[in-house]
Protein backbone atom coordinates (compact mmCIF):
# COMPACT_ATOMS: atom_id res chain seq x y z
CA UNK A 1 0.00 0.00 0.00
CA UNK A 2 1.15 3.55 -0.79
CA UNK A 3 2.07 5.47 2.36
CA UNK A 4 2.26 8.89 0.60
CA UNK A 5 -0.24 11.38 1.94
CA UNK A 6 -2.21 12.60 -1.11
CA UNK A 7 -3.42 15.75 0.69
CA UNK A 8 0.13 17.24 0.54
CA UNK A 9 1.26 15.84 -2.80
CA UNK A 10 -1.95 15.99 -4.78
CA UNK A 11 -3.36 13.35 -7.08
CA UNK A 12 -0.43 13.63 -9.54
CA UNK A 13 2.52 13.16 -7.22
CA UNK A 14 4.63 16.27 -6.59
CA UNK A 15 2.49 18.71 -8.61
CA UNK A 16 1.66 20.88 -5.59
CA UNK A 17 5.36 21.25 -4.77
CA UNK A 18 6.01 22.20 -8.39
CA UNK A 19 3.18 24.76 -8.27
CA UNK A 20 4.61 26.30 -5.11
CA UNK A 21 8.07 26.44 -6.67
CA UNK A 22 6.67 28.12 -9.80
CA UNK A 23 4.83 30.68 -7.68
CA UNK A 24 8.12 31.48 -5.90
CA UNK A 25 9.97 31.79 -9.23
CA UNK A 26 7.27 34.06 -10.68
CA UNK A 27 7.29 36.18 -7.52
CA UNK A 28 11.09 36.54 -7.69
CA UNK A 29 10.88 37.47 -11.40
CA UNK A 30 8.27 40.13 -10.64
CA UNK A 31 10.39 41.59 -7.82
CA UNK A 32 13.52 41.64 -10.01
CA UNK A 33 11.64 43.19 -12.95
CA UNK A 34 10.08 45.86 -10.71
CA UNK A 35 13.48 46.67 -9.18
CA UNK A 36 15.08 47.02 -12.61
CA UNK A 37 12.18 49.08 -13.95
CA UNK A 38 12.09 51.44 -10.98
CA UNK A 39 15.86 51.98 -11.08
CA UNK A 40 15.60 52.75 -14.79
CA UNK A 41 12.75 55.21 -14.23
CA UNK A 42 14.73 57.00 -11.52
CA UNK A 43 18.08 57.00 -13.35
CA UNK A 44 19.64 60.43 -13.50
CA UNK A 45 19.63 62.35 -16.74
CA UNK A 46 23.27 63.09 -17.52
CA UNK A 47 23.86 66.59 -18.93
CA UNK A 48 27.17 68.06 -20.07
CA UNK A 49 27.42 71.87 -20.09
CA UNK A 50 30.03 73.55 -22.27
CA UNK A 51 31.40 77.07 -21.75
CA UNK A 52 29.72 79.66 -23.97
CA UNK A 53 31.40 81.33 -26.92
CA UNK A 54 31.71 85.11 -27.10
CA UNK A 55 29.96 86.28 -30.29
CA UNK A 56 31.75 89.63 -29.99
CA UNK A 57 35.05 90.33 -28.29
CA UNK A 58 34.47 92.43 -25.18
CA UNK A 59 37.36 91.63 -22.78
CA UNK A 60 35.49 93.02 -19.76
CA UNK A 61 32.90 90.25 -20.15
CA UNK A 62 35.11 87.25 -21.04
CA UNK A 63 34.25 85.66 -17.71
CA UNK A 64 30.73 85.04 -19.04
CA UNK A 65 32.00 82.11 -21.11
CA UNK A 66 32.51 79.98 -18.01
CA UNK A 67 30.13 82.00 -15.85
CA UNK A 68 26.98 81.22 -17.83
CA UNK A 69 27.91 77.53 -17.97
CA UNK A 70 28.57 77.53 -14.22
CA UNK A 71 25.20 79.18 -13.55
CA UNK A 72 23.43 76.46 -15.55
CA UNK A 73 25.36 73.83 -13.59
CA UNK A 74 24.48 75.46 -10.25
CA UNK A 75 20.79 75.47 -11.15
CA UNK A 76 20.86 71.87 -12.37
CA UNK A 77 22.52 70.74 -9.14
CA UNK A 78 19.24 71.61 -7.39
CA UNK A 79 17.52 68.74 -9.23
CA UNK A 80 17.94 65.22 -7.83
CA UNK A 81 17.28 63.46 -11.14
CA UNK A 82 20.11 65.26 -12.98
CA UNK A 83 23.78 64.39 -13.06
CA UNK A 84 25.55 67.46 -14.47
CA UNK A 85 29.13 68.08 -15.53
CA UNK A 86 30.98 71.12 -16.86
CA UNK A 87 33.39 70.75 -19.74
CA UNK A 88 36.53 72.84 -19.07
CA UNK A 89 36.84 74.67 -22.39
CA UNK A 90 34.78 76.06 -25.23
CA UNK A 91 34.56 73.84 -28.32
CA UNK A 92 32.73 74.14 -31.65
CA UNK A 93 29.23 72.70 -31.99
CA UNK A 94 30.43 69.75 -34.10
CA UNK A 95 33.19 68.93 -31.63
CA UNK A 96 30.77 69.34 -28.70
CA UNK A 97 28.56 66.65 -30.21
CA UNK A 98 31.48 64.18 -30.44
CA UNK A 99 32.75 65.01 -26.95
CA UNK A 100 29.28 64.67 -25.42
CA UNK A 101 28.77 61.29 -27.07
CA UNK A 102 32.16 60.11 -25.79
CA UNK A 103 31.13 61.17 -22.26
CA UNK A 104 27.93 59.10 -22.68
CA UNK A 105 25.60 61.86 -21.59
CA UNK A 106 21.90 62.11 -22.39
CA UNK A 107 22.09 65.74 -23.47
CA UNK A 108 24.41 68.71 -23.68
CA UNK A 109 24.14 72.51 -23.57
CA UNK A 110 26.20 74.65 -25.91
CA UNK A 111 25.83 78.33 -26.75
CA UNK A 112 27.13 81.82 -27.28
CA UNK A 113 26.66 85.24 -25.76
CA UNK A 114 26.84 88.78 -27.10
CA UNK A 115 27.41 91.91 -25.03
CA UNK A 116 25.79 95.00 -26.57
CA UNK A 117 24.42 98.29 -25.32
CA UNK A 118 24.17 97.39 -21.65
CA UNK A 119 22.62 93.98 -22.31
CA UNK A 120 23.76 90.38 -22.47
CA UNK A 121 22.09 88.33 -25.19
CA UNK A 122 22.43 84.59 -24.97
CA UNK A 123 21.67 82.00 -27.61
CA UNK A 124 22.07 78.38 -26.69
CA UNK A 125 21.29 74.97 -27.96
CA UNK A 126 20.30 71.86 -26.05
CA UNK A 127 20.96 68.58 -27.81
CA UNK A 128 19.10 65.56 -26.47
CA UNK A 129 20.54 62.31 -27.86
CA UNK A 130 17.56 60.13 -26.93
CA UNK A 131 15.00 62.49 -28.44
CA UNK A 132 16.49 64.76 -31.10
CA UNK A 133 13.06 66.27 -31.89
CA UNK A 134 12.91 68.07 -28.54
CA UNK A 135 13.19 71.89 -28.51
CA UNK A 136 16.75 72.86 -29.21
CA UNK A 137 17.36 76.62 -29.34
CA UNK A 138 16.69 79.13 -26.61
CA UNK A 139 17.33 82.87 -26.53
CA UNK A 140 17.52 85.26 -23.65
CA UNK A 141 18.38 88.87 -23.01
CA UNK A 142 18.99 90.74 -19.77
CA UNK A 143 20.60 93.99 -18.59
CA UNK A 144 24.09 93.77 -17.06
CA UNK A 145 22.82 94.36 -13.55
CA UNK A 146 20.61 91.26 -13.80
CA UNK A 147 22.46 89.26 -16.43
CA UNK A 148 21.86 85.80 -14.95
CA UNK A 149 18.20 86.10 -15.85
CA UNK A 150 19.30 85.89 -19.51
CA UNK A 151 19.36 82.10 -19.12
CA UNK A 152 16.07 81.74 -17.22
CA UNK A 153 14.23 80.59 -20.36
CA UNK A 154 16.84 77.93 -21.05
CA UNK A 155 17.05 76.68 -17.47
CA UNK A 156 13.30 76.42 -16.96
CA UNK A 157 13.05 74.50 -20.26
CA UNK A 158 15.86 72.04 -19.51
CA UNK A 159 13.66 69.27 -18.06
CA UNK A 160 11.55 69.18 -21.22
CA UNK A 161 14.52 69.56 -23.58
CA UNK A 162 16.61 66.88 -21.86
CA UNK A 163 13.91 64.49 -20.69
CA UNK A 164 14.84 64.97 -17.01
CA UNK A 165 12.07 64.21 -14.54
CA UNK A 166 11.40 66.67 -11.74
CA UNK A 167 9.93 65.83 -8.38
CA UNK A 168 6.96 67.99 -7.45
CA UNK A 169 9.08 69.84 -4.86
CA UNK A 170 11.71 70.61 -7.52
CA UNK A 171 9.39 72.42 -9.91
CA UNK A 172 10.44 76.04 -10.20
CA UNK A 173 13.95 75.49 -8.82
CA UNK A 174 15.49 76.07 -12.25
CA UNK A 175 13.63 79.34 -12.84
CA UNK A 176 15.69 81.55 -10.55
CA UNK A 177 19.37 82.57 -10.62
CA UNK A 178 21.72 81.14 -8.01
CA UNK A 179 22.39 84.71 -6.84
CA UNK A 180 21.20 88.25 -7.50
CA UNK A 181 24.66 89.62 -6.74
CA UNK A 182 26.14 89.97 -10.25
CA UNK A 183 29.44 91.38 -8.95
CA UNK A 184 29.87 88.47 -6.54
CA UNK A 185 29.03 85.98 -9.26
CA UNK A 186 31.54 87.67 -11.58
CA UNK A 187 34.26 87.16 -8.95
CA UNK A 188 33.22 83.53 -8.59
CA UNK A 189 33.20 82.95 -12.36
CA UNK A 190 36.56 84.62 -12.89
CA UNK A 191 38.02 82.08 -10.48
CA UNK A 192 36.79 79.12 -12.50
Amino acid sequence: SDSTDRSTTGPYGHLRYWEADMKRVIHICIVVAWTLLSSTLHAATRILVFPFEAANNVPRWEWLSHGLAAEIELRLLRISSVDVALYPEYVSAAKANRIARSHRVDAFVHGEYRVEGGFVEVTREVVNFSNPDMPRSFDGRAPFENLLTSIDNLCSSLPVATGARLLRAERGLLDHPSTINTKGFESYAEGL
